[in-house]
């Protein structure tokens, strides 16, 4: 891994496994606790449309529902970005893991990792893969990394390729582990805790507050931050799309340019047409709704809460496409 990658997660470069592991673990205890609470909620919604009430009613199912791949790295994104302003302001010891990349669903979390000659050789030939580089993002990072910080078991559990969209990420983690980690955090040298007490109150609340959203909520939250940035993002966007109109444009006056590529151009100008369209107008309503509702659940924990609001401004506005540029 690049130095410059070390810098960014700790303090001591030396530990940075422990960062990580760390941050796979809130991750996980994050991806828990919505499941189960929408768990709940789909079942809430099927017995009122059953003309039934919980109560008396069969139990719940026990399987928890799983996020698909982009729900789950924004997840883990809206997590990093608030908890790094909390380390910004001295509240928490280390930044979470992984930096900021800007990927073709918005912004994620990343790591540099050493693919295979074949992973390199096959990279971005499908219609789905939109991956460019040895950046990956966390459902890919948590599909290729186990924590090693104490015991700490299988916390996720993955169907499909995890850099495709349709992958499902599904929680595994025992809720009586993370008990133990936590109580085995009380009394430890603060610097070699897993988390300190203040640390554990801000990822209960914050994973709470997050379990309140629904699955477009979360990812509108994680996809967007700020109307500058989404400019920046549409732009990222734009340049990709006006590179895929170029090779079409390229196969249909008969430029060498194989099939297979010429058909994912054109399927990508589709997707990245509905892309853009996501970010600029239909997230604006989800991002609000959740922005207010996280906002909301944070009353009780201030510190969290000014974190929070400082890394995820109010929308002013529609976003202006006089603020895009395309060269």
């Amino acid at each position: 891994m690049p130095r410059s990658d070390l810098s960014r997660f700790a303090p001591d470069a030396a530990r940075v496994g422990e960062n990580i592991a760390r941050t796979i673990r809130v991750i996980a205890k994050l991806l828990f606790d919505w499941s189960t609470v929408e768990r709940d909620r789909v079942e809430s919604r099927r017995q009122q449309e059953r003309g039934h009430t919980l109560e008396g009613s069969r139990p719940l199912a026990r399987e928890l529902p799983p996020l698909t791949a982009i729900y789950f790295d924004e997840l883990a994104m809206s997590f990093s970005r608030t908890w790094d302003e909390l380390n910004k302001r001295r509240k928490v010891r280390y930044r979470a893991a992984f930096l900021t990349r800007r990927g073709f669903h918005g912004p994620g979390r990343a790591m540099n990792i050493n693919r295979s000659a074949e992973e390199e050789r096959r990279m971005g030939k499908r219609p789905g893969d939109h991956r460019r580089s040895r950046f990956a993002f966390t459902t890919e990072v948590v599909e290729k990394l186990k924590p090693s910080l104490g015991n700490a078991r299988v916390l996720f559990r993955l169907e499909g390729e995890p850099w495709d969209s349709s992958c499902e990420v599904h929680p595994q983690l025992d809720p009586s582990l993370w008990d133990s980690w936590v109580s085995s955090s009380d009394g430890a040298d603060p610097e070699s805790a897993f988390l300190t007490t203040t640390e554990a109150r801000y990822v209960e609340a914050f994973s709470s507050a997050l379990a309140g959203l629904s699955k477009e909520e979360l990812r509108a939250l994680g996809t967007h931050s700020s109307a500058s940035a989404t400019c920046k993002d549409i732009d990222f966007n734009l340049g990709k799309w006006k590179d895929n109109f170029a090779d079409v444009v390229r196969f249909l006056k008969g430029d060498a340019i194989p099939n297979s590529d010429a058909d994912i151009a054109a399927y990508r100008l589709v997707t990245t047409t509905r892309e853009v369209l996501n970010k600029s107008q239909e997230n604006r309503e989800d991002y609000d709704k959740a922005r207010k509702n996280v906002f909301s659940s944070l009353r009780t924990c201030p510190d969290l809460r000014d974190a929070f609001e400082a890394v995820q401004q109010e929308t002013a506005g529609e976003v202006d496409p006089k603020n895009w540029t395309t060269g």
